[in-house]
């Protein structure tokens, strides 16, 4: 019973595009009721938790720090309590999921290659739908589920998820996972399974999931071969790289961002005309970088409190961007600035921003030191790690996806490892 509920339990992180009609001042996600009724199956009749009182010191450091810049910046105490509410309840429900499993990561990376494993085929039967024009096998928002500004026409697979950078962020850690195979790291997955993840990502044709995937071959690649030493592979890897990276620059939609947003920021000098030819993800992340900038000006160190990004870029929009018909029409990721690094940035200063990467570079496990047993547990941890990095580049939700949920694994991960070599 209780493997079930944790399985069914992970598989409800990655339904986040599922709303139910509630108001709260945010928006009501399906999953969210079901981490409730978790805590409550679990407290009930599990009964069974492990207190990690050094990791609530350190959270609890954070969270007080965080809440004295807002007073001393006099940003509204609710903004900060709504954000801080959230993050403490995914924290909550992602440390008591973690317990259930009795910290065993072989039988949580399991689970995860199961539920990936739906994911593909969900996103297949939406590559085949796109082509036999089956409207049901393609687009799921008959079923509740937002699925963003999907066009059958750019046949790009996103399966049930909001957008196919999503789908992206889901899979990533399984994508390490699979190269793990492909390289004869671990055998916890099987050839047909990493072939499998590793063509729906390569379906998603999304910018993110291709430079995950271009990360991931990178930190394997000089992790299990001395690249230095011999000169031959050093060679090889440099030519794959560059025809690689012409290969993926080279595919329409990927070629149209990055031609639009090294436009967009060489230019010195920005116009209405310059803003309105760009594409709409171009224009994301340039005006929310824009933002963050003169957020960052004006409060480098501290930010300007804990769920404040909203409120900045209302008040600076209209002075970083000229007047246009993009910035006129649409607020692309006002409240998550399009980047978790860019979020941080503006709402909690370097200060955080540092603990953040400090945290994420300590935490990550080191390939040279460690067993053939630990093998997977270092292919996790390292997926996770490029989940986080990609996160930080583009996608500045705080909760969404489980994003908690797998930092806290990356943490417990390299803890776990720690004892085991100690």
């Amino acid at each position: 019973m209780k493997q079930f509920v944790n399985k069914i339990t992970l598989f409800t992180i990655f339904l986040d595009n599922l709303f139910l009609p509630l108001n709260f001042g945010f928006e009501f996600r399906l999953n969210y009721l079901v981490y409730l009724l978790f805590l409550f199956y679990y407290c009930f009749f599990v009964k069974k938790i492990k207190i990690d009182i050094k990791l609530i010191f350190y959270i609890g450091i954070v969270f007080i720090i965080l809440f004295l810049v807002s007073h001393i910046k006099e940003s509204s105490i609710s903004l900060y309590i709504k954000q801080s509410v959230l993050i403490i309840y995914h924290l909550v429900f992602s440390y008591f999921l973690l317990n259930s499993y009795d910290f065993r990561f072989e039988k949580i990376i399991k689970d995860y290659l199961d539920i990936v494993m739906v994911i593909c085929f969900v996103a297949v039967f939406q590559y085949v739908s796109y082509f036999i024009r089956f409207s049901y096998g393609a687009d799921f928002s008959y079923l509740g589920f937002d699925m963003g500004n999907l066009n059958p026409k750019t046949i790009r697979v996103q399966a049930w998820f909001q957008e196919p950078s999503f789908l992206a962020y889901s899979i990533m850690p399984a994508v390490f996972i699979s190269l793990g195979k492909i390289f004869k790291i671990s055998d916890f997955i099987s050839y047909k399974k990493a072939i499998a993840v590793l063509i729906v990502l390569l379906l998603s044709f999304s910018s993110i999931g291709y430079l995950g995937l271009i990360i991931s071959l990178l930190i394997i690649i000089f992790n299990k071969y001395s690249i230095i030493k011999k000169p031959r592979i050093m060679l090889v890897l440099v030519l794959v790289f560059i025809f690689s990276s012409i290969f993926f620059y080279n595919i329409p939609d990927i070629k149209l961002r990055v031609d639009d947003t090294y436009q967009l920021f060489m230019d010195e000098s920005i116009t209405k005309k310059d803003i309105d030819s760009k594409n709409l993800s171009t224009y994301a992340i340039y005006s929310n970088f824009r933002v963050t900038k003169e957020v960052a000006s004006r409060n480098l160190f501290f930010g300007t409190g804990l769920g404040t990004y909203e409120d900045n870029y209302n008040k600076h929009i209209n002075e970083v961007i000229p007047s246009s018909t993009l910035r006129d029409n649409y607020s692309l990721n006002k409240k998550d600035a399009n980047s978790l690094f860019l979020r941080l940035l503006s709402e909690v200063g370097l200060f955080v921003l540092s603990l953040v990467l400090s945290f994420l570079f300590l935490n990550k496990i080191s390939y040279s030191k460690v067993s053939d047993k630990n093998k997977i547990i270092w292919l996790f941890n390292n997926g996770i790690f490029v989940l986080i990095l990609l996160r930080l580049i583009r996608q500045g939700h705080y909760t969404m996806l489980g994003f908690l949920f797998f930092t806290l694994i990356f943490y417990y991960t390299h803890k776990f490892y720690v004892k085991r070599v100690s």
